[in-house]
């Protein structure tokens, strides 16, 4: 049997499924001319991104990666994302004679998003959450801070939820493992190792992540 797509996505994790969401969505092409491939049906169990949570911050000693991270939250808090992030802060443990969490703080001052962060002292991170970390080993850190902007995303929900949208929005999500990768005049030959199928397509766009 061939299959051939205007454009096929081999990898049905967060970037395969987003990518496939936001071509159907802001472009004009016709979803049902997207195919996702995929070893696993929907959600791909595989995935790293199938999980049952993932921490969703803006602290990190790189300005770009910090201005990502704040877009994400914001992306997060709209429909229907917002049903799967939640907005619990999260508290840093520097290490001693570490200056990672400076360059965090830094970062954050010079683009006037210090709101919602304060610094701790070991004792009040230990009585702080009911004690939940009281018992913690603090020998190896030096410095703490609060961020309240950050959070957690039921990953996994998230991932049902967005594969079930591309669904509906007409992508066809196919199930299979690729033996080859063959580029002829047409565009790009795949052959599934269980069924022999072959699929064609003008574009590929691998979103295989750490399996390939």
């Amino acid at each position: 049997m061939d299959s051939h797509s205007q454009v096929l996505i081999v990898g049905a994790g967060i970037f395969g499924l987003s990518s496939a969401y936001h071509l159907a969505r802001r472009f004009s092409l016709d979803a049902s001319r997207i195919t996702l491939l995929d070893r696993s049906p929907a959600p791909s169990i595989p995935a790293a991104s199938t999980d049952i949570n993932k921490i969703i911050r803006a602290d990190y000693s790189s300005p770009l990666y910090m201005n990502l991270g704040v877009e994400a939250i914001a992306a997060w808090k709209t429909h229907p994302f917002c049903d799967f992030y939640h907005q619990t802060g999260w508290i840093v443990l520097d290490e001693k004679n570490s200056d990672l969490a400076e360059r965090i703080r830094a970062n954050f001052r010079a683009c006037g998003r210090e709101e919602g962060i304060a610094d701790l002292t070991k004792e009040e991170v230990r009585s702080r959450w009911g004690g939940l970390l009281n018992d913690t080993d603090y020998s190896e850190f030096g410095k703490y801070y609060f961020n309240a902007t950050a959070g957690w995303a039921d990953a996994g929900a998230a991932i049902t939820w967005m594969a079930n949208e591309v669904i509906r929005m007409g992508v066809k999500y196919r199930v299979g493992e690729l033996k080859k990768i063959i580029p002829g005049d047409g565009g790009f030959f795949f052959n599934d190792t269980a069924t022999t199928e072959i699929y064609t397509a003008d574009k590929v766009l691998l979103c295989t992540g750490a399996w390939t």
